[in-house]
């Protein structure tokens, strides 16, 4: 596993700087992959030229791998079906291949039959969408019990039922995989892994929330290692995305010598 092949910043790590600086600060970790996000108050996503983007990532050697996120992606509508072709627009024309999809947190359609058939239907509208763009979806289940999807093997099932599954991957977040106590991980599936850790041993996993999400370093509760090192020697290859939520993180000024540290305790451990 290689630092420059492997690891990927995501946009909340840093969500005070604009997108210029953001790049830059990834090129200076020498971090060659990165996302972004349309949900940072900081950045109105609607106005970013796109132009000025290609130069940038050409500039400083970048691949954005995904826009985070299609919200409440599961529950399915005209809304929903327009932001995801502005979505793929977008992202056609800044060469990413990916688009997070996030299911709905608000504890509605939590009850195992309701929330099998809205993600049912979400996939099968979403499928033809993605495929006609070329893009892949990103699903990302919550651990949350307020999320109306917990689980990746429900994802997974549900993906064997509809056409072009092929365009759908999982995110495994190290985070969430922990909250939902699910002890399977599905390398196979995975497209994508977003990491964070939780240093604070007082918490009971019910108020676990994502102002808890730090970097990860050894006092990490969250077993990222374990995870990390699992899905490694199962064979994945793709990449590992620091998404810290932290107020800590984002108000530091610089996180490079954080960054740096975190990457090197990880790979100390594989």
């Amino acid at each position: 596993m290689s630092m420059d092949d492997n690891f990927s910043l995501n946009h909340i790590i840093t969500p005070n700087l604009d997108i210029p600086n953001f790049f830059k600060l990834a090129k200076d970790l020498n971090i060659h992959n990165i996302e972004i996000r349309n949900d940072l108050k900081k950045i109105n996503f609607d106005k970013l030229d796109t132009g000025l983007i290609n130069e940038y990532l050409e500039e400083y050697k970048l691949n954005i791998i995904s826009i985070n996120a299609l919200q409440k992606f599961n529950l399915w509508n005209n809304d929903r079906k327009e932001e995801l072709l502005s979505l793929c627009d977008f992202a056609k024309k800044i060469k990413c291949n990916g688009i997070v999809l996030v299911p709905l947190n608000t504890g509605e359609f939590i009850d195992k039959k309701s929330r099998r058939k809205i993600l049912s239907n979400a996939l099968k509208e979403i499928s033809p969408i993605l495929s006609s763009f070329n893009i892949n979806g990103y699903v990302e289940p919550l651990g949350f019990k307020s999320s109306s999807i917990r689980y990746k093997k429900e994802v997974v099932e549900e993906l064997g039922l509809i056409e072009h599954p092929h365009k759908f991957s999982l995110v495994h977040d190290t985070f969430h995989h922990y909250l939902a106590k699910e002890e399977e991980i599905f390398t196979d599936y995975t497209g994508l892994v977003h990491i964070s850790g939780v240093v604070d041993k007082s918490l009971k996993i019910e108020d676990i929330k994502d102002e808890s999400r730090e970097l990860i370093d050894q006092y990490d509760i969250l077993d990222n290692i374990r995870q990390i090192k699992k899905l490694v020697d199962n064979g994945y290859k793709n990449f590992f995305s620091f998404e810290p939520f932290s107020r800590k993180i984002h108000e530091l000024k610089d996180p490079s010598d954080l960054i740096r540290s975190s990457i090197n305790y990880i790979l100390s451990k594989l």
